[in-house]
This record gives structure tokens, C-alpha cells and sequence, in this order.
């Protein structure tokens, strides 16, 4: 996905139309891409989205909780 949006970025720039803003958002891009899109855009926003691995912890935190909303996890049975 890094190589479809950088090269459409560059021909833009090529054609004296360059990208103002570009907001990426669950999209797993790494510090470098991010770096590289920074340099070229104005306005670059980015979650730092990190893809599975966020994901996968906020559902474990999320599991810790019941439907009270009071964390639970440290009760035993």
C-alpha cells in the first residue's frame, strides 16, 4: 500500500500538484515510510497504527472488563 500512495504523492509533486494533506489511519506503514510521506506532504497525520498486535491488546483489555465497567481481572474466583 506504501508504494501506491508514495508514487502517487511524487507524480503529483512532478506535476506541480502537490498533496496538501494525507491523513493514513489503521494502516500499518513503519517510521521510515511515515518519515518519508512527512517530508513530501504538508499536513501528514498518522495513528501510528500497528496493525494485529494493537488490536489484538486492546480486545484483551477490553476483556478485562465486564459489562459493569469495573475491572474484574484481579478477582479470583
Amino acid at each position: 500500500m506504501f508504494d501506491l500512495v508514495i508514487n502517487a504523492v511524487l507524480q503529483r509533486k512532478v506535476y506541480k500538484a502537490p498533496l496538501t494533506t494525507l491523513c493514513i489511519e489503521k494502516c500499518v506503514i513503519g517510521e521510515k515510510q511515515a518519515d518519508a510521506l512527512e517530508k513530501l506532504v504538508c499536513d501528514f497525520q498518522w495513528d501510528h497504527y500497528k496493525g494485529y498486535y494493537e488490536q489484538e491488546e486492546r480486545n484483551r483489555e477490553d476483556s478485562e472488563f465486564d459489562d459493569d465497567g469495573y475491572d474484574h481481572s484481579d478477582m479470583s474466583d
